[in-house]
């Protein structure tokens, strides 16, 4: 769980501290819906990577399988590989606290398969699963992942 608050808190400053309006990018806003298994995806957060490295990587928060991000901090127009990560559930298996081992706490993972979470390892960034183009304006992107 550390490392996925870890993710968004590096996300979320990627976002506020690259993402002036005044920049001069062109930017495009986007949302959408994000569902697992036909199901809504409860929370999670959606990353933007752009493919030819130009302009920032971006993100969003998922509530209720929506996600929305405004022009102004938006994905520069182009081609983007997209992770998605939601928020670590209860397994149903139990382990040793690290805090205290004669306490038991709940084993949590990401219910987002790995697929959708491509790993940047040992400097290689693997062929994205999610890969999308923004054009300008509006664009609405739904990701229907699949548990399979």
């Amino acid at each position: 769980m550390f490392h996925y608050k870890l993710f968004i808190v590096v996300c979320l400053a990627v976002c506020c501290f690259g993402c002036s309006s005044g920049d001069g990018l062109k930017r495009a806003a986007v949302e959408g819906t994000v569902t697992l298994d036909n199901k809504p995806l409860e929370k999670g957060f959606v990353s933007w990577f752009p493919l030819n490295g130009e302009g920032p990587t971006v993100g969003a928060d998922i509530q209720n399988g929506k996600y929305k991000i405004i022009k102004k901090n938006g994905p520069v127009v182009g081609e983007y590989r997209v992770e998605i990560k939601g928020q670590p559930i209860p397994t149903g298996k139990k382990k040793p606290s690290a805090m205290n081992p004669a306490v038991m706490e709940d084993v949590l993972a990401d219910p987002v398969p790995a697929k959708y979470q491509s790993n940047n390892i040992m400097g290689q960034i693997p062929e994205p699963v999610l890969k999308v183009t923004i054009s300008t304006g509006k664009n609405v992107i739904d990701f229907p992942l699949s548990s399979q």
